[in-house]
């Protein structure tokens, strides 16, 4: 099976009828995404599944954006602080 969608490693093919089946997708000549699924019909779930890389990416997103939001926050209080003092 073909699938009109670009190939990474980190997808992965569930069928939905056999759970414990899953699929290893490869990259097709064209570079997307091909399976080899046994013959019949099935209900497929293609999965993107998150590596360490991506996993640590994530991570460092959500720390610097509660730095961010931290720090916005932190100034605006103070700004307001010296405002009722002056």
């Amino acid at each position: 099976m073909r699938i009109a969608q670009l190939y990474s490693p980190l997808w992965k093919g569930v069928l939905l009828d056999r759970p414990s089946y899953v699929l290893r997708p490869m990259s097709s000549d064209e570079g997307l995404i091909e399976l080899s699924v046994v013959p019949g019909r099935h209900y497929l779930k293609l999965l993107f599944e998150l590596g360490w890389p991506e996993r640590c990416g994530v991570i460092v997103t959500v720390v610097a954006l509660i730095v961010v939001v931290g720090g916005v926050t932190l100034e605006l209080y103070s700004n307001n602080r010296g405002r009722e003092k002056g």
